[in-house]
């Protein structure tokens, strides 16, 4: 059997964060559109996920246009961000742990580029001040603390990548 996951949520996770389109409730709406946003911890393929929908949409767009030329569905990928795994022996994760003098491995469920890194070969961990818990609201805010313990950081990482 596999290993447990260290994610959390331990599986692919996908919401609808816009959805826009119509006037009012008594017109039918010329467009309508959503975007969604898929996240999938290593060992999952999102292309496999979404193969049902894109098929779906595809039959879909099909049998509006037969009937309706100027009708159909559209799908557009905005971005494919790969997911980050963790790499505990890493160069990059050997580094920050020096830096930071934090020895834990966390795996947490946020899309950054840093998967993008990894796939290309290159050692890539995230570190930076704050707390997931500010991020992405209508309040968001990093503490005083957090950017000072961060500028200590950068400062030591300028220090190591110059001796």
């Amino acid at each position: 059997p596999a290993e447990p996951s260290p994610f959390d949520p331990p599986f692919p996770t996908l919401s609808i964060g816009e959805v826009g389109g119509g006037t009012a409730v008594n017109i039918l709406a010329r467009h309508c559109r959503f975007m969604f946003d898929l996240r999938c911890p290593p060992g999952h393929d999102p292309d496999a996920i979404l193969q049902p929908f894109m098929t779906a949409a595809r039959e879909a767009d099909q049998r509006l246009r037969a009937r309706f030329p100027e009708a159909g569905v559209n799908v557009s990928i905005v971005s494919d961000v790969p997911p980050l795994a963790l790499a505990p022996d890493s160069a990059a994760e050997t580094l920050i742990r020096a830096l930071t003098g934090d020895n834990a491995v966390r795996a947490v469920p946020y899309a950054t580029e840093a998967g993008q890194f990894q796939a290309a070969g290159i050692a890539a961990v995230i570190c930076g001040p704050g707390s997931i818990d500010q991020a992405h609201t209508p309040n968001e805010f990093v503490a005083r603390a957090e950017l000072e313990k961060g500028i200590d950081i950068f400062g030591a990482l300028l220090q190591q990548l110059n001796a």
